[in-house]
């Protein structure tokens, strides 16, 4: 987001809202993360580390503070805190998922869906707490898996968002209940 700006492809932070489908004040949030230490920026995108991350609004908390050195002072403490709670509570810690395309809202949506059938969670609300979000956000990504098939094969394929392809369209596509429909409909997205 921040290099869409800072190249000139986006404008600003609501266009980026725009094009993607989320509100400015999510964008808000995400940009906010930014502001991590660069130790603790690190660590999150390493794929093959293990053991607990701190939620996204503990990490936003995190960000806010003053310098990098207490930041990474409440990182560690935030992860030996999960990892403590995961060890009692015995649940697998949540993965990093690379966030290029849109592969990692269809990760998501699975993973919100098989919480959900499973009983972990028993309700979309619960679900949305313990991840750091609100139920309603939970709904609109879940939402991607009545995308037909095709349409959900086509877009993890790519590692880069498709032009004129937003997250709201994807929603409203995958609200109408027609399969060929939808097809159409996406096929106009990118034209």
């Amino acid at each position: 987001m921040k290099q869409d700006i800072a190249s000139g492809r986006e404008k600003n932070a609501a266009a980026i809202a725009t094009r993607d489908g989320l509100t400015r004040a999510r964008i808000s949030q995400l940009l906010s993360l930014l502001r991590l230490a660069p130790t603790i920026i690190a660590r999150l995108e390493d794929t093959t580390a293990r053991g607990a991350t701190p939620r996204e609004v503990e990490l936003r908390k995190i960000a806010g503070l003053a310098s990098d050195e207490v930041q990474v002072a409440a990182y560690e403490k935030l992860c030996l805190q999960e990892s403590s709670k995961r060890q009692r509570s015995k649940t697998k810690p949540r993965q990093v998922v690379g966030r290029k395309g849109y592969r990692h809202l269809l990760e998501q949506a699975r993973s919100y869906h098989e919480a959900l059938a499973t009983k972990r969670v028993q309700s979309i609300a619960a679900l949305g707490r313990a991840e750091g979000v609100s139920g309603s956000r939970v709904g609109q990504i879940m939402v991607l898996l009545y995308l037909a098939p095709d349409i959900i094969e086509q877009l993890e394929s790519t590692d880069e968002p498709l032009p004129g392809v937003t997250v709201k369209e994807l929603r409203r596509i995958a609200r109408i209940r027609d399969q060929e429909r939808q097809r159409r409909e996406f096929g106009k997205l990118l034209g």
